[in-house]
């Protein structure tokens, strides 16, 4: 007996609540940590214009490539229902974006937004920069601990222990809430950094295998391409500039195939002349 409509209609509800959690907690978190990194941390280093420049670099990237992701269309245009079986290759429908997706790598939560094949190349610069810039102010904030708060930092144990201590002493009021914030804030962004360096590899697999997360799961896989071709399928002409600036560089690559239309509708006129 198949699932009543009750019951799909309560699951895409939840799904669709975990979405909007998953937003406010990236936006929440991001920017909890760009603020206390960027103004309370920095400044009692002794090159604080170096570290407050540095985190706006990652901010401006995470921020930037985020807003690129949920606003590039990756849907397919034409009328293509849940059932159709006229998808192009690759494609799938997603129940929550109710949207056929081209090239449907999954749905992400934190951008509520499916990931395809037109903003997979900004998820991916995503993933590096949160994974890059988390790291960079776990660092921050473990030397900020250790020189305010005297947290030593001995041995990799004392990362299980922390936070665990930290709560417990925080309820006897043996350490001050500005400590405890931190602490918290500080293992936030490392399972940020963590997850986003597990979603980075796993996105840099697949695209040079050329696959998506789907085509991986079921066992396909593109033939006659390697992996360099693959990840300019994905990445496109101007990757390397994808991690410097935050810009959708596919209007370049769209000029650069205009342009040798042109050159070729030019040439053949030639030769006809």
């Amino acid at each position: 007996m198949g699932p009543t409509a009750n019951s799909r209609f309560t699951w895409t509800s939840l799904l669709h609540f975990m979405n909007w959690l998953g937003l406010t907690y990236f936006l929440i978190m991001l920017a909890s940590v760009a603020l206390i990194c960027t103004l309370v941390i920095a400044p009692t280093y002794k090159q604080p214009c170096l570290h407050q420049a540095t985190l706006a670099f990652f901010s401006l990237q995470i921020f930037g490539n985020y807003l690129l992701a949920i606003s590039t269309n990756t849907s397919h245009g034409g009328k293509v229902g849940e059932t159709s079986n006229d998808r192009p290759p690759g494609a799938h429908y997603c129940k929550l974006c109710r949207k056929v997706i081209l090239r449907r790598d999954h749905h992400c939560f934190f951008m509520y937004c499916c990931i395809g094949k037109y903003n997979q190349c900004y998820f991916i610069v995503y993933c590096l920069y949160i994974m890059l810039g988390g790291l960079y102010a776990v660092i921050l904030q473990g030397l900020y601990l250790n020189q305010k708060y005297s947290v030593k930092f001995s041995s990799p144990f004392t990362l299980l222990t922390l936070l665990p201590r930290t709560f417990y002493e925080f309820f006897i009021e043996a350490v001050t809430p500005s400590q405890f914030l931190l602490t918290v804030v500080m293992y936030s962004t490392l399972v940020a950094a963590l997850t986003c360096a597990g979603f980075f590899y796993r996105e840099m697999t697949i695209t040079f295998d050329g696959q998506t997360s789907h085509e991986a799961l079921m066992g396909k896989r593109k033939d006659g391409k390697g992996a360099w071709e693959n990840m300019i399928d994905v990445l496109g002409k101007y990757w390397y500039l994808r991690f410097v600036v935050p810009y959708p560089f596919k209007t370049l690559e769209v000029s650069d195939v205009n342009r040798k239309e042109c050159k070729k509708v030019s040439k053949k006129k030639a030769k006809r002349v």
